[in-house]
């Protein structure tokens, strides 16, 4: 049997064992705790190796009525004990769901707990001296599954925030490629082929030929300048259209459904204004992905006077503070642009808006 480092405070905290040997004895019960204590300390010890579900449901019940029998017959104190089940379900076991079965065990043996010590304590200093430290116990167990599940959703956030940014970087990567490939593929075989003809042209004097081929190896160059350059343009430049279906694909993984509503031709709006919209759609999805806990996102898109309004909707937890817009209003601000937020939660409304005459 192998023990792992994290095994080490397992061990070390089998020490206190001695507190209900000792109370147990001194109560004039002799052989009977020895060995009762041995086994729970084998049951505790194997617990953290074994992996077969009956034997560890088998000796998870001798451990409840371990601790269940040394509060009734030996001291109420023995009630600390409580915390072997604790560390092993939030520590080892990692169960969150209380429908488990030592989950379900453990819930008994503690309600069973809170009877022994109201009914069979007589004295009421006692009483008050096991409820509390059975309470204090209790609240232990909570806190630390609650820290556990909140470990446990930042990390499951964290993954599939990194696999969503991982496909989005692949997804441009390959975009990017598909681009170069299309546009500096041909250029680059149509000037091999002209060149070649250049130089035919050169050896047999046919200068006039030679001049036509040279004027149209220029005019392709200035042509391929110009696709590079609309290739780097497009690297930070994206429209609405392909922002909204990279948005979709990206709540998608995230089981976030989003509806989208277009009230006006959003491809019929200036480069400038799209990519500032773009931009903001893609930092309020990144917060509602990251932060909302919503399952649903409602984009409205649409045109009062010479403004476009966007509405960004979803049904999360919202938030309080006006600071977590500061990115958006950053981006919008040169534009003569606002942010308004129209509802906090239940849904939560954030009210977008741009001129069209500054942008």
């Amino acid at each position: 049997m192998k023990i792992l480092k994290n095994d080490v405070m397992f061990l070390i905290s089998l020490i206190w064992l001695i507190f209900p040997l000792y109370y147990s004895i001194e109560s004039g019960i002799k052989y009977f705790p020895l060995i009762a204590t041995i086994l729970m300390a084998i049951c505790f010890l194997t617990s953290l190796y074994v992996k077969n579900k009956i034997v560890i449901s088998a000796m998870w019940i001798y451990m409840c009525l371990y601790i269940l029998a040394t509060v009734y017959f030996s001291n109420v104190a023995n009630v600390l004990c409580f915390m072997y089940l604790s560390s092993l379900i939030n520590y080892k076991y990692e169960e969150t769901n209380f429908k488990t079965f030592k989950n379900i065990v453990f819930i008994i043996t503690t309600i069973c707990l809170i009877f022994i010590i109201s009914l069979k304590i007589t004295t009421n200093f006692e009483k008050l001296v096991g409820l509390t430290m059975l309470s204090v116990c209790v609240f232990m167990h909570f806190s630390t599954r609650y820290a556990i599940i909140d470990r446990k959703n930042k990390e499951h956030i964290l993954k599939q925030n990194e696999y969503i940014n991982n496909l989005l970087a692949e997804n441009e990567r390959n975009r990017i490629g598909r681009d170069l490939h299309d546009t500096l593929g041909h250029i680059f075989a149509m000037l091999s082929l002209k060149s070649e003809l250049s130089l035919k042209l050169l050896e047999k004097e046919k200068y006039a030929e030679l001049n036509t081929e040279l004027s149209e190896i220029n005019t392709t160059t200035k042509k391929a300048m110009k696709d590079v350059r609309k290739i780097v343009h497009n690297i930070s430049y994206i429209t609405i259209k392909e922002e909204l279906a990279i948005s979709e694909k990206t709540l998608n993984l995230a089981n976030i459904n989003l509806e989208i509503v277009e009230k006006i031709n959003v491809a019929s709006l200036n480069p400038t204004l799209q990519s500032t919209l773009s931009m903001v759609i893609r930092e309020s999805i990144n917060n509602i992905i990251k932060h909302s806990e919503a399952t649903f996102v409602k984009i409205t898109i649409t045109e009062e006077s010479n403004f476009i309004i966007m509405l960004i909707e979803d049904n999360g937890k919202g938030f309080d503070k006006y600071k977590k817009l500061k990115n958006i209003n950053s981006r919008i601000d040169t534009f003569g642009g606002s942010v308004e937020i129209e509802s906090l939660k239940n849904p939560t409304i954030i009210k977008v808006t741009l001129s069209q005459e500054r942008s």
